[in-house]
């Protein structure tokens, strides 16, 4: 079938049949092996192609109920109704280390209809797809590793992708200073982190030992210069703060101050010391200014004016009152003369 004799009886053969089929070559019995030729004869008056001015060809496996498509041939003039062809490795999937025969599909439709559509329909009123057999041969290009079972295409790919996946891991990496800049401010973190917690803990402890604050006073310069603890509450008073000491210390002292019995030695030496005498010096004046700024009013005259003559009364008056608490000396000894 290698003539154009042949050709042209083949196609003229073909299209007496009925219009039932889509094409006459191959047929379900023939088989086409790997690197033979042949014709693909199609009924070109059939009335679902006659409209049509080109057709496409695609050639398909069924795999897990699915048809896969292998080979396509496009734009075939309908009148010409046959096309001459070889079979060569692009027919199948993949190599085989072992020859096998194999089921292929043949769909014929119009160039302008929906390959995917009119296959995938029951329905459709185009023929459905033809059937023959194609022999695959072992390949001889294929080492005896059965992993190594690969297209030449996957190969190829399999390595372009390794070659982009290095390129990229290349591209992607940091330069050396930036990681040194990113450990740096790691670092910088981690002590600033540190030292904001030790803050806290110290100014937190420094809090909690000073919530009371004692103070020592003195009296005035010449005076004796015994230091006397006081209450956080004689801040107020007019005597000066020389220093600090724990509110527990303070609380103690009161407590065991609290607990001792006042007798009148206790209170005669606190009044022999020299506060006590300048406050009850001070109390003095201030009642006696008090009392005279009171007449002073019952009698209409100025505080202004009586200024001078508070000053000197009161004054006396403290004198006063002094010379009558102090106690009178006892009289002298008599004065005794021997006679001789």
């Amino acid at each position: 079938m290698s003539g154009e004799s042949d050709f042209s009886s083949l196609v003229e053969s073909c299209s007496k049949e009925n219009n039932g089929i889509s094409a006459c070559t191959p047929t379900t019995t023939d088989i086409w092996v790997n690197g033979t030729s042949h014709y693909f004869i199609w009924k070109y008056n059939n009335p679902f192609y006659v409209n049509a001015e080109y057709l496409n060809l695609y050639l398909y496996y069924i795999i897990n109920y699915a048809y896969v498509n292998v080979k396509n041939y496009n734009n075939l003039t309908t009148l010409t109704g046959g096309i001459h062809i070889t079979v060569d490795d692009s027919w199948f999937l993949s190599p085989s280390l072992t020859s096998q025969n194999l089921t292929m599909y043949g769909f014929l439709l119009p160039s302008t209809a929906n390959v995917t559509l009119e296959l995938s329909d029951p329905d459709s009123q185009y023929p459905r797809p033809f059937n023959f057999t194609v022999t695959q041969l072992a390949s001889t290009h294929l080492n005896s590793n059965p992993n190594s079972a690969s297209t030449p295409n996957s190969t190829t790919d399999d390595t372009t992708n390794n070659t982009n996946n290095s390129h990229n891991t290349t591209h992607n990496a940091l330069p050396g200073w930036a990681i040194a800049v990113i450990v740096i401010a790691v670092i910088g973190l981690i002590c600033g982190a540190v030292a904001l917690f030790w803050i806290t803990v110290v100014s937190r402890k420094n809090k909690k030992n000073n919530k009371l604050i004692p103070v020592i006073i003195t009296p005035k310069p010449g005076k004796d210069t015994e230091k006397v603890l006081v209450d956080s509450i004689s801040v107020n008073s007019q005597a000066p703060i020389l220093a600090c000491r724990s509110s527990e210390s303070v609380a103690m002292r009161e407590s065991s101050i609290a607990s001792r019995p006042l007798t009148d030695a206790t209170i005669e030496a606190f009044r022999s010391t020299p506060m006590y005498e300048e406050e009850e010096e001070m109390r003095r004046r201030r009642l006696g200014e008090a009392l005279l700024q009171k007449q002073l009013e019952e009698d209409g005259t100025s505080v202004k004016h009586a200024g001078r003559f508070t000053h000197v009364k009161s004054l006396a008056d403290i004198q006063k009152s002094a010379i009558v608490e102090q106690p009178l000396p006892p009289p002298p000894p008599a004065l005794t003369t021997n006679k001789n």
